[in-house]
């Protein structure tokens, strides 16, 4: 199914309904958000849907790789490059890192969007001022997300759909604890401090 050119989605079919995340703590750690949008992201992609087995596994391999913090999960955006480096091995290719800086402007934002325009691709971020988001845990700075897809075309301006492995409320989801996401602005998600992306394309 073609992507129109005023969107991109980062599934093979097309589907934002079936674009889902998985919570980071559900399976046992509080920090993980950087290997829950990994999964996220990879399951997507490969038009499948992320579980806490996914994430904990990424969890780690990356703790074994020394990609993660000692005891606390957290990760640099960095850090996920290199995990796709070391075992994604088939989706690097179609990946592109732009790397950690305070800030990322909407100007940079839109640019990169603008290169996934009628593609079915999506974007890993990270943030460094979390709690700014629209249902965000309060406190948080620090955090990873997956965008999921673009619409230039959606209602109120908010064109971007978030899928945040932190939202509140915890949405209830399914038995495996996976849920959707929620449309943003790109004020929205720059206002919370933008501070790095991983551009996926669908291999």
């Amino acid at each position: 199914m073609s992507v129109p050119a005023t969107m991109w989605i980062a599934r093979p079919d097309s589907s934002i309904t079936n674009l889902l995340i998985t919570d980071e703590f559900g399976w046992g750690s509080h920090s993980a958000c950087g290997e829950t949008s990994n999964a996220c992201m990879t399951a997507n992609v490969h038009n499948g849907a992320p579980t806490y087995g996914m994430a904990q596994s990424i969890c780690n391999r990356d703790r074994t790789a020394g990609l993660t913090d000692p005891g606390a999960d957290s990760q640099s955006i960095h850090a996920i490059w290199l995990d796709i480096q070391k075992f994604q091995s088939g989706l690097l290719p179609h990946c592109k890192l732009y790397p950690f800086m305070e800030w990322y402007s909407t100007d940079q934002l839109a640019t990169v969007s603008r290169s996934m325009l009628g593609a079915n691709a999506g974007l890993l971020i990270e943030i460094g001022r979390a709690y700014k988001l629209p249902f965000m845990e309060q406190g948080v700075n620090y955090h990873f997300c997956f965008l999921g897809a673009y619409d230039a075309n959606h209602a109120s301006g908010k064109h971007f759909y978030l899928l945040n492995p932190d939202r509140v409320p915890r949405p209830s989801g399914n038995a495996s604890h996976q849920y959707g996401g929620d449309w943003v602005s790109i004020q929205d998600i720059c206002n919370a401090g933008l501070c790095g992306m991983i551009r996926v394309f669908c291999p």
